[in-house]
């Protein structure tokens, strides 16, 4: 059985498993979630995700063969150095080999641990085992406090740019996160949210919030014709924490699109976080 060891690195956990590659799926039983401080020491983090991918290994009774991790940016995936600086997380990790120390830590050869982009390994997954699996062109996203893309065309999955598109006065992810709605809702009725799920809770029962989720859906659609037209991929799938409230936001989606003529087909994704994980495994 040809088991790689699956990391997902997020802002305050990391989620390791073993992938069975050869039967396209995560092992659930080996799967570990681990909070982790994004403010603490350089070692204690790294110590702490070694620490869950030892863990994954050791319920499966099987020595360490390949890692892959899904790691957020900025960030030199080749060598293995973080350059994460003023996001609020893992900044003490600035400019060091990471690669290296965990394989220092694993007791591992460095070249047995490789890095991709966080976004990347979510579309790697989706096309290996998930709802994306078939298609030739596609593209994937995330919606969250952060707005994640990447591509697959030609054979070749590309990490996207799709944050950073100028849009209306700014630039995409500034009216496609879930800091879009914190900002609008307190704009429109004076009061403060926590963020998207506490909006989709009230979405029958409060106006501004079905107002919200109708502009937000025609404004995704809008972003992702402006920079995915030329392509004209099969699907675009959407995945992140905004997904989960996929029935207030993708009718309007919906409609914007089709009163485009776009035969794009947005689709829900179906791994979750499992998703980067699976795909960080993947070549």
């Amino acid at each position: 059985m040809n088991l790689v060891a699956g990391a997902d690195i997020g802002g305050s956990h990391i989620t390791a498993g073993l992938v069975d590659i050869d039967n396209r799926k995560l092992i659930d039983s080996s799967m570990v979630r681990k909070h982790i401080d994004p403010a603490a020491d350089s070692d204690t983090i790294i110590r702490e995700w070694c620490e869950a991918i030892l863990d994954c290994h050791t319920t499966a009774g099987i020595d360490i063969q390949k890692i892959g991790i899904a790691m957020p940016g900025p960030f030199d995936y080749a060598n293995g150095i973080s350059y994460i600086k003023g996001l609020h997380k893992y900044e003490n990790l600035y400019g060091l080999n990471i690669k290296n120390k965990m394989a220092k830590q694993l007791q591992v050869d460095p070249a047995q641990i490789s890095f991709k982009n966080d976004a990347q390994a979510f579309l790697a997954g989706e096309l290996f085992c998930g709802c994306a699996t078939g298609y030739s062109n596609v593209v994937g996203i995330t919606l969250g406090t952060g707005l994640g893309s990447a591509t697959y065309y030609n054979n070749e999955q590309r990490e996207g740019d799709l944050y950073c598109m100028p849009f209306r006065a700014g630039k995409a992810e500034d009216y496609i996160s879930s800091r879009w709605f914190v900002f609008e809702y307190e704009k429109l009725t004076g009061n403060t949210i926590k963020g998207v799920k506490e909006l989709a809770d009230s979405m029958h029962t409060d106006p501004h919030a079905a107002h919200l989720f109708d502009t937000f859906g025609a404004t995704l659609a809008e972003v992702l014709l402006l920079r995915y037209k030329d392509q004209n991929p099969e699907i675009i799938f959407i995945g992140g924490n905004i997904a989960h409230a996929w029935d207030c936001f993708i009718p309007s989606a919906i409609k914007y699109m089709e009163e485009q003529h776009s035969t794009i087909k947005l689709i829900k994704a179906i791994l979750g976080e499992r998703a980067a994980l699976i795909g960080a495994c993947c070549e």
